[in-house]
């Protein structure tokens, strides 16, 4: 009895194998066909590189500061100056670093340059005597930057928004402290 029941086993597991081979190679037909139809679908696999490189190419000329620069130096310079800008105008004043001494230890000795009094600097002075003209300059920059984006405006808005839209980037331009300014 105890042989018929290994014949038995051994039966089933021949069948088993058999389905799981069976099952296994119309996975693999399966398998095997979508990629044809895959293939078919996108090209050969020369074609799919081709166009990646392309793509990759295309993202590398789009970030390619040099190249915008020497297509379009005033949009960069404006774009430069509004970025500057918003800097000054956004993020906290720098401080200067101050070293504090316990009462224990004794302090260095001061430079002369430290123990005379300071006045402005020779690029404060410069900035004092032509600030009329800097700030038109700043004001004719951001008017600059800001008709660029009235420009946009106009271009992506609907017909009926275009004169309400270009009157608030024109406000928004007299806040930022530029006067607005027709380029074209």
């Amino acid at each position: 009895m105890d042989q018929r029941s290994d014949v038995d086993e051994l039966d089933r597991l021949r069948a088993d194998i058999a389905g799981t081979r069976c099952a296994l190679s119309n996975k693999l037909e399966s398998v095997e066909q979508e990629l044809r139809d895959n293939v078919r679908r996108t090209g050969t696999i020369d074609e799919v590189r081709d166009r990646f490189t392309g793509t990759v190419n295309t993202i590398k000329s789009e970030l390619d500061v040099r190249r915008h620069v020497q297509e379009h130096p005033w949009i960069m310079v404006t774009g430069s100056a509004l970025a500057g800008f918003a800097a000054a105008r956004l993020l906290p004043p720098a401080r200067q670093a101050t070293v504090q001494y316990s009462p224990r230890e004794p302090r260095p000795a001061m430079s002369i340059r430290e123990e005379l009094p300071r006045g402005p600097g020779v690029l404060e002075r410069l900035i004092q005597r032509f600030e009329p003209e800097l700030r038109r300059v700043q004001g004719l920059a951001i008017g600059s930057a800001m008709d660029i984006v009235r420009s946009w405006v106009r271009e992506s808005a609907p017909p009926n928004l275009a004169g309400e839209l270009d009157e608030i980037v024109k406000s928004a331009t007299e806040k930022l402290g530029g006067r607005p300014v027709d380029v074209r």
